[in-house]
């Protein structure tokens, strides 16, 4: 049977087509500078390796994850981790990490079939973290928030007395006795780390014994060198995990500035 004359122009046109058209390239989002500067998490892209996909992750909760490999290279570090019942890699700016330890992070961004070139390996999950912190600092009564260093301690400054409040050194004089009770206290603020397990996470000191750095919890938070004068119960070996241990806490504190 003969194709009627515009049948088989059509055909012709339509073969045309497709041997000349192209398959669609669609562009991957790479680890633009711009990317990684906004996020906070390294000034500039890693030169020897890249990105396919960058997703933003919700990072409304703190992370507590342990250490399980470590890949160091020249300016940053990948760390295989563990939280919970999950593996991934996360990848930070270059810092000691060791196996076995405990670290907190809280902002990072999603990359996917991230190629490492010193490694020649290929990462289907990394996470680039802003921030990665080890859980050492528990045992200083430090809860450092993972998004910035935590301030320098202010030191050499007179000491504080408050009429009704009670100084450190009788407060730990009488914590048996005080135990479970609202306190007064007053002191110079030498630490705040804000947003950490839903609370503000404030250091004080008096002068009265400064080798006891006195950590309040509280919804409120204030500023470094200021004296404040807080109300809050007295909690004895207060442990909230993962490193973070307190002698004597005051907890649910109420103060106002000074």
């Amino acid at each position: 049977m003969q194709l009627s004359k515009s049948v088989l122009i059509g055909i012709v046109v339509l073969v045309s087509i497709q041997c000349t058209q192209k398959p669609k390239v669609i562009e991957a989002q790479g680890n633009s500078a711009g990317t990684a500067s906004s996020s906070g998490i390294f000034s500039k892209p890693p030169a020897a390796d890249q990105a396919a996909t960058t997703m933003p992750v919700n990072e409304e909760s703190l992370h507590t994850v342990v250490a399980l490999e470590v890949l160091p290279t020249e300016k940053y570090v990948y760390v295989r981790v563990k939280e919970g019942e999950d593996e991934f890699w996360i990848a930070a700016t270059k810092q000691d990490i060791q196996v076995g330890k405990t670290y907190f992070y809280k902002k990072s961004l999603l990359q996917e079939h991230f190629e490492s070139k010193e490694y020649n390996r290929v990462f289907d999950k990394l996470y680039l973290v802003s921030n990665l912190v080890s859980g050492d600092h528990g045992m200083e009564h430090n809860m450092a928030l993972p998004e910035e260093a935590a301030p320098s301690e202010v030191k050499n400054s007179s000491p504080v007395k408050v009429e009704g409040s009670i100084s450190i050194s009788d407060l730990l004089k009488q914590k048996t006795s005080l135990a479970g009770k609202r306190v007064t206290v007053s002191g110079r603020v030498t630490k705040v780390n804000n947003n950490i397990l839903g609370k503000n996470w404030i250091h004080i000191k008096d002068g009265s014994k400064d080798d006891f750095d006195l950590v309040v919890t509280s919804p409120m938070t204030a500023q470094i060198g200021q004296v404040i004068t807080v109300q809050a119960t007295l909690t004895l070996n207060k442990d909230f995990g993962s490193g973070y241990s307190y002698e004597l806490i005051l907890e649910e504190g109420v103060f106002a500035l000074q």
